[in-house]
């Protein structure tokens, strides 16, 4: 999967176009996705969804610990929901001992497990407009670009499809 991306530093070619687009790049290194097939994008999504929603989902339990066992992250005999608000889990987790570790991860999972590839992915939307977000990207002007273009894309098949109407009308008349 690492092969997929890029990381973008100050050091690198692409350094300035990548701060336009994405403005928080300049304060660290971020990983840019290269141009990748529509099959290595599928092969992507499920994979980067559980990662951005795993993420998602401790950071959500870091601001607000008693939401770890809806979220399915009390296991292994450690009760997230103790711990005091605030708490880094990312850092907490470096120093479990390998078999908390292990049943944290089987429980996220486990839970993973019960939710279709494309649930997870739309489940992790809300988490990568958050990253986006955070990269200083402009959501609004993201999504209307979006809009648009899609639009314009529906406006030229309706187009499209008016003219094969008419010219199928016009060349009917004329062998008639």
């Amino acid at each position: 999967m690492l092969a997929d991306y890029t990381l973008v530093d100050k050091n690198s070619a692409d350094y300035a176009a990548t701060v336009e687009k994405y403005p928080a790049a300049a304060n660290e290194p971020v990983y840019v996705l290269k141009t990748v097939d529509s099959t290595e994008l599928n092969r992507l999504d499920p994979l980067m969804g559980k990662g951005l929603l795993a993420v998602s989902m401790i950071e959500q339990v870091m601001a607000d610990p008693s939401k770890a066992s809806s979220l399915g992250l009390a296991a292994g005999g450690f009760d997230i929901s103790k711990l005091p608000a605030g708490t880094d889990l990312f850092a907490l987790m470096q120093k479990l001992p390998a078999d908390q570790l292990t049943a944290i991860t089987s429980s996220i999972d486990k839970t993973f497990a019960s939710m279709d590839n494309k649930l997870i992915n739309q489940a992790a939307a809300g988490a990568v407009k958050s990253e986006y977000t955070a990269l200083g990207l402009d959501i609004n002007k993201l999504q209307t670009d979006y809009i648009m273009r899609i639009g314009l894309l529906m406006l030229l098949v309706t187009l499209a499809s008016v003219v094969c109407n008419i010219l199928v009308g016009f060349l009917a008349s004329r062998t008639a």
